[in-house]
């Protein structure tokens, strides 16, 4: 393996790179454009630096319309986005901004987060599921879906997403139905390990498709903790001489619907392997409309358990 500080020999690699932004969705090759939109209209998904400018713009915002893409399927924390509109609509609210946050959404409907919006901001969110961007011009400011062309006095973009330029560097990308590269890692789905070479697990965002039944893993960081436990106790027992035992991760987390009045969501995702050797994934997900701290304890439980 090679790096900026040397290359490195090893017995065993866990790689968990996480993603990148996909802007040639948009602008193709047109690397200033890129550029110019994760400067200017930051999506806050994959650095620190970006949450700074992030959190710049909303504190300058004096009102107007505001957009907000969402990624296609798959992405990092798939509630992240529209828990972040509820809270800017929140924020909107509270401070009497005279603007819209416009959501783009081009994946199926978030009926939940679509109950909230309505029932609680109406006058501050315009959510518009299945809508496809088609066209991103960050310098006008305008967008272009299937069905309208919007212009915005701000937005916060967030283009598709794909497996970190490691993963690509390293030829681990699967191939997409169509044979071209699908933008996720290709990986044994249970032992998490590259096909033809169990010396290197891959975990985390980057995996790509674990099981026809779902699909991918939750890009979450609970997620990829479990993962790396998987890894650490696969890399374990081989150095042992010993066969691995079966284990599969899982994941649960709290996601705000609603800031004020405190609305909050439990979502549970366990998985199993059954006979066939499929992965089954089963979802469960409850709503407390009168939350006692629940998320504190969740995120207080998962700082330990990462050692923070």
């Amino acid at each position: 393996m090679a790096s900026s500080a040397g290359t490195f020999s090893y017995d065993w690699l866990i790689l968990a790179t996480g993603i990148r932004e996909d802007f040639s969705a948009w602008y193709d090759i047109d690397r200033d454009a890129a550029a110019f939109t994760q400067t200017h209209f930051p999506a806050a998904f994959a650095d620190a630096e970006s949450h700074r400018r992030l959190k710049a713009k909303l504190q300058n915002f004096t009102g107007g319309d505001l957009v907000m893409t969402i990624p296609p399927m798959p992405y990092r924390c798939p509630p992240a986005p529209y828990e972040r509109a509820g809270m800017i609509a929140w924020w909107m609210k509270t401070r009497h901004i005279k603007g819209r946050l416009i959501v783009l959404d081009p994946n199926l409907p978030a009926l939940s987060f679509d109950r909230v919006f309505r029932d609680s901001y109406r006058d501050q969110i315009t959510y518009l599921p299945q809508a496809q961007v088609r066209q991103v011009d960050p310098y006008k400011k305008r967008i272009v879906t299937d069905f309208d062309t919007i212009d915005f006095a701000d937005a916060i973009l967030m283009p598709p997403q794909q497996a970190a330029g490691l993963v690509w560097q390293a030829g681990l990308i699967e191939p997409a139905s169509d044979g071209k590269p699908g933008g996720w890692a290709a990986h044994d789905p249970v032992n998490l390990h590259v096909p033809g070479d169990e010396r290197v697990f891959l975990v985390g965002d980057l995996l790509g498709k674990s099981s026809p039944l779902f699909g991918y893993y939750p890009k979450t960081g609970q997620m990829a903790a479990r993962q790396g436990r998987i890894a650490a106790r696969q890399i374990a027992a081989r150095a042992a001489g010993k066969t691995p035992e079966t284990s599969l991760p899982d994941s649960a987390c709290y996601v705000i619907n609603r800031v004020e009045p405190m609305e909050i969501a439990h979502v549970e995702t366990l998985f199993r392997l059954r006979g066939d050797g499929l992965i089954q994934q089963t979802v469960k997900q409850g709503y407390n409309p009168q939350p006692d701290n629940d998320d504190l304890r969740w995120a207080q439980a998962m700082f330990s358990e990462l050692g923070f």
